[in-house]
C-alpha cells in the first residue's frame, strides 16, 4: 500500500529537522523531532530545539 508501518524517520530539509518515530498505516503515531542540518535549511526554525 504504499505507507511507513513501523519504526522509521522522516527528514523536513526545508526546515533542518529530523522526526524519528513509529507509523502506523502512513501516520506517525509517536516520536521525537530533533534538529538536522538546520544551519543549512533553506527555512530554518525560528529557534533551534534544546538539546
Amino acid at each position: 500500500d504504499g505507507q511507513k508501518n513501523g519504526h522509521g524517520k522522516f527528514f523536513y530539509l526545508d526546515r533542518g529537522q529530523l522526526y524519528e518515530g513509529f507509523w502506523v498505516d502512513g501516520v506517525a503515531k509517536c516520536g521525537t523531532v530533533s534538529d538536522f542540518g538546520r544551519e543549512a535549511a533553506v527555512r530554518p526554525t525560528v529557534y533551534p530545539i534544546p538539546k
